[in-house]
């Protein structure tokens, strides 16, 4: 048996400038709006002013399309916009809402005569028609009502929000009954190995830098804006991998003020016993409580309708208490061994508990184990041994350790 307790808080603070974001396109995540005017009859109409507007922080752009109809507002902070188009001789376009995601947005906009005025209320296609990087977005609601609940105490915890790479085709486990790299979930793909797959947030790196997998968690929804899963063909800004790339885009603040609350709780009450635990006599589930609180808030820092910059808060807490039945332990330290643990380990906490939950070896000793390499990494003084050809036994070579009695291995 054993216990486990974890403590997580996790806190993100996000100050929105709308108007400065135009200047900090590789510090935050980014997109574009673009498009072709064109008139009743199919041709090209330049000159036309066209406007956009972010209707949750009223950021508002414009210009005028150029001599071949077409207009592009790049480098825009993500979230819901109005477009509208207006020219002498033709009704004012509107289109509401163009929900921009990492994948850029293609608004066609089609003048009309005067008299029939055009508005339209339907979204742009979220798929992506500006390049040949082909990727899915998953928005925040998608996000918090998709089945991430299962990794538990493997990854990051409950609503691993990395683990939605794994619904998309192509995307697979670190390897086949695998779940967790290193540092947590790894979701190679196109057939690539670990380490081959890149993981982002708000734009930044989130990459472990010398194991694979993620710099750091992410398990909660509700600070999810969008999740981008890149496949193949990777734009220039997404260079660097092989494999899939799993870009996170937390909230930000909008123009009222808005937040939401959450509670996740799985206890023994729940849960069913295993294997382990009917072959170690257990009558019920094993004691597991667990809790995972958190809540988000965020608005307006200043008057409502007036202000430019914005605030996006979340706050976690996440502990988990449990016993569970262990496999079968195959060895232990001998009363020499325990010395030799209390002596150079007995200050930590996973040897102490080692020396105090488990008893000295029982019996003689069974075995010496040594190691020979072919070919050996590397020569000269501290180098580990090299084994050699056997002569007696073709294709198999010898081991000979100091102490050891040399024996033939194929």
């Amino acid at each position: 048996m054993r216990i486990l307790g974890k403590v997580v808080l996790a806190a993100v603070l996000c100050l929105v400038l709308p108007f400065a974001a135009m200047h900090a396109l590789a510090q935050s995540p980014t997109s574009s709006i673009s498009g072709i005017v064109k008139d009743p009859s199919g041709a090209i109409v330049p000159g036309v002013n066209i406007g956009i507007r972010n209707i949750e922080t009223k950021f508002a752009l414009s210009m005028q399309s150029n001599e071949n109809g077409g207009f592009s507002f790049p480098g825009l902070p993500l979230g819901t916009y109005e477009v509208t188009a207006e020219v002498a001789g033709f009704e004012k376009f509107v289109q509401r809402p163009v929900v921009l995601t990492l994948n850029p947005a293609v608004v066609p906009v089609r003048l009309s005569l005067t008299g029939s005025p055009v508005s339209v209320t339907a979204d742009v296609p979220s798929s992506n028609s500006v390049n040949s990087q082909g990727s899915v977005v998953y928005q925040g609601l998608q996000v918090e009502n998709l089945p991430i609940q299962n990794l538990g105490t493997l990854g990051a915890g409950p609503n691993d929000i990395y683990a939605i790479a794994l619904g998309n085709t192509g995307v697979i486990q670190l390897n086949q009954g695998d779940t967790t790299g290193p540092t947590g979930l790894e979701t190679p793909g196109n057939g690539k190995g670990i380490r081959s797959g890149g993981t982002s947030g708000d734009g930044q790196s989130l990459n472990e830098p010398t194991s694979a997998g993620k710099l750091m968690p992410m398990n909660n929804p509700d600070v999810v804006g969008q999740v981008q899963i890149i496949t193949n063909q990777f734009a220039a800004e997404n260079g660097g991998v092989s494999g899939v790339i799993v870009s996170v885009v937390t909230k930000s603040g909008t123009d009222s003020f808005h937040g939401s609350t959450f509670w996740y709780h799985n206890s023994n009450s729940f849960n069913s016993m295993n294997n382990l635990d009917k072959a170690g006599g257990l009558r019920s589930a094993p004691l597991r409580i667990e809790n995972q609180i958190g809540g988000t808030v965020g608005g307006p820092i200043g008057p409502i309708g007036r202000s430019n910059t914005f605030f996006f808060v979340s706050g976690q807490r996440w502990t988990d208490r449990y016993r569970s039945s262990g496999t079968t332990i195959s060895s232990a330290p001998t009363a020499a061994g325990r010395e030799l643990l209390q002596t150079f380990g007995g200050t930590r906490a996973t040897t102490q508990a080692l020396l105090n939950n488990l008893p000295a070896a029982q019996g003689a000793k069974t075995a010496d184990i040594g190691y020979c390499y072919n070919p050996a990494p590397w020569t000269g003084p501290g180098a580990p041994p090299a084994a050699t050809p056997d002569p007696n036994n073709p294709g198999q070579f010898l081991c000979s350790l100091a102490g050891f009695t040399p024996v033939s291995v194929p």
